[in-house]
């Protein structure tokens, strides 16, 4: 890894309260800096496969069948630049009898005029379950543009729960995050189950 990049990782995980050191060897994760992946770490029954595109990256995020995900997966999405366009394609497939967390950190803390795109198709699996939370770190001048589309198919006894945390706006005088209470909570989605017969 480029010098460039650990200082683009650095910025990124600084400016959500976070540090390199405090994702454990068993914490999948994955950092992309506009379109970028600038680092990435998986564990056994998560995978990822990103490609790199001119405005965003593209990504296919796999949770194998039976896959039991014990920590929650931290994805980080974010430019630092004060302008530009992040477009993110994720096509998600949780498994089959499968379990996952997903904290989503999407963070532009210098942003002054920037877009961020977010279009993911997500299918989770006969009796899996898939949980995603999901906050924004935006910089004292706003500047951000969210544009969030996502298209969820939850197979028989599986479940989708999505929460959305509260945004960050700014930093205390310490230059730690500080969090604004907008914090909402989703309904989960379920699908029925059939009866035995």
């Amino acid at each position: 890894m480029t010098a460039g990049a650990q200082e683009l990782i650095e910025g990124l995980l600084q400016s959500i309260g976070m540090h390199r050191g405090a994702l454990a060897d068993d914490v999948a994760h994955v950092t992309v800096h506009h379109n970028r992946v600038l680092g990435a770490h998986m564990v056994p029954g998560f995978h990822v496969d990103a490609e790199e595109l001119d405005d965003g990256i593209r990504a296919h995020v796999v949770v194998g069948e039976g896959a039991r995900i014990a920590k929650p997966v931290h994805l980080c999405f974010g430019m630092l630049p004060e302008t530009g366009l992040q477009r993110i394609l994720l096509n998600i497939e949780v498994l089959g009898d499968s379990r996952v967390s997903v904290i989503a950190h999407c963070t532009f803390p210098n942003a002054v005029d920037v877009r961020h795109e977010m279009d993911a198709e997500i299918v989770v699996g006969p009796h899996a379950n898939y949980s995603y939370f999901e906050r924004h770190v935006h910089g004292e001048k706003g500047g951000v543009v969210v544009v969030p589309k996502a298209r969820v198919r939850v197979r028989e006894g599986g479940r989708f729960k999505r929460r959305r945390g509260g945004g960050t706006c700014g930093r205390a005088s310490g230059g730690a995050p500080t969090t604004a209470s907008t914090s909402a909570r989703r309904p989960s989605l379920r699908a029925p189950t059939r009866a035995a017969s």
